[in-house]
């Protein structure tokens, strides 16, 4: 969905009740814009939002901000050339980005230059020089190499231990690649002000619950230790990266052209003890929702009662709001429109009950933690892994709203205070 869609509510600058408000803090892509805007041929940045807070679609806004300032603006998912479940080396993301550069530019292109926008052979050609041959047997095609890159085979392993022997020269050839594509790009339009490549997906990065902590250092070691190889030559590129990473390293935007920025959820509940709604949150989310369906239809004479319940329920967060929405649809295929306060509460417990029982007894005291201090200053280094997966599964939600701050999500808030102080009663009298 682009700024275009009809569907499309801008959450940086709402309209409501004749105000402007931005219910994210600063407008999220306009100082991505700006950066590349005022960098001349190149930069580096990273983007990242919390899983289903909208951060595709601002990525997609960018790229039209871009496109209709003449750009050239190529978009890849890593989705397509990496198992996101598992680790990623500098030596598989340099290949991915070369990879993913040449096949986001094949249809900007002309017909004589696409050959040479292929990185895959030439990087099997690159394994048959490069690579000691006693080491490495390289005996497949294209196909066979990006599934072997795809699911990290054995095969792939070998290799990836190969070309760590020679990083720096996988770099050169990588950057060059880049460099002669982004020239042929630049042959076609040669009033276009710079070329962009937006990599989207990298914050979906996440492992097995046993390689969790594994998965999250490697991101963040690439990105610390190889902040110069992400920089392509003569373009700009924006990768998004998973929002944990600036926890583990404050100092990360240090490498790159700018602040490292973070998607938030909506505020819909005031930051303070009595969590009163707050209504320009709750009418923007209303909003998302009465653009998708017919709200008077399904909810009825309840509607506004409804809908502020589930919004408040979803903690501000878009696709949980939405994911509500499609079990209350699917149950009114049997039980019929309007749907009730009882279909609406089912679905919330639904929820609720999920929650509550993915929530172990070691994550009890970092979730009453935020909740108590609503900041994340009390959080160990050895729990930042179970932080981690408690931001990807939205236990834990961020906002922004002039300061930052963050939250347990309100259907588990009672759940957790109620927990913590079980099992402070339960300790032994020193």
């Amino acid at each position: 969905m682009t700024s275009k869609d009809p569907r499309y509510v801008p959450l940086h600058a709402f309209q409501a009740e004749g105000r402007v408000v931005s219910l994210r803090g600063q407008d999220p892509i306009l100082p991505v814009f700006d950066t590349i805007a005022l960098s001349g041929t190149k930069s580096c940045q990273l983007f990242s939002g919390y899983i289903g807070t909208g951060k595709s679609t601002e990525l997609k806004r960018l790229a039209q901000l871009l496109r209709d300032k003449g750009y050239i603006v190529l978009y890849s998912d890593a989705q397509r050339y990496h198992d996101l479940a598992h680790p990623l080396a500098i030596e598989e993301l340099l290949v991915i980005l070369a990879g993913a550069f040449g096949e986001a530019a094949e249809k900007h292109l002309k017909k004589k230059d696409l050959i040479a926008a292929s990185y895959w052979q030439r990087f099997l050609e690159f394994l048959q020089t490069e690579i000691n041959p006693e080491s490495v047997t390289v005996k497949l095609g294209v196909a066979d190499l990006k599934l072997n890159l795809m699911h990290g085979r054995p095969f792939w392993l070998k290799v990836r231990d190969a070309l760590g022997t020679i990083i720096d020269r996988l770099r050169q050839d990588t950057h060059a690649f880049v460099g002669e594509v982004v020239a042929a790009l630049k042959r076609c339009f040669p009033k276009a002000p710079g070329v962009v490549f937006l990599f989207d997906s990298l914050e979906r990065l996440r492992g097995p619950e046993n390689e969790f902590k594994t998965t999250m250092d490697s991101v963040v070691r690439v990105l610390i230790q190889y902040a110069d190889f992400l920089q392509l030559p003569d373009c700009h590129v924006v990768l998004t990266v998973p929002p944990y990473a600036a926890l583990i390293r404050p100092d990360l935007s240090d490498k790159y052209d700018n602040l490292f920025r973070v998607l938030p959820a909506i505020k819909v509940l005031e930051r303070g003890p009595d969590k009163a709604p707050f209504p320009d949150g709750i009418l923007a989310m209303t909003t998302i929702v009465e653009k998708r369906i017919p709200a008077d239809r399904v909810f009825g004479a309840a509607r506004r009662e409804l809908l502020q319940k589930l919004i408040i329920s979803s903690g501000g967060h878009v696709r949980t709001l939405l994911l509500f929405l499609r079990e209350l649809l699917m149950g009114t295929l049997r039980a019929g429109l309007p749907v009730t306060e009882n279909q609406v509460d089912r679905v919330i417990e639904l929820y609720a009950e999920r929650a509550r029982n993915s929530i172990r007894p070691e994550g009890v005291h970092l979730l009453d933690s935020v909740r108590r201090r609503m900041t994340l200053d009390e959080i160990q280094d050895a729990e930042l892994g179970l932080l981690a997966r408690y931001i990807d599964s939205h236990l834990v939600l961020c906002y922004q709203n002039g300061e930052g701050w963050f939250e347990v999500h309100p259907l588990v808030r009672d759940h957790v205070r109620r927990r913590a102080a079980e099992m402070v009663e339960a300790q032994p009298n020193p």
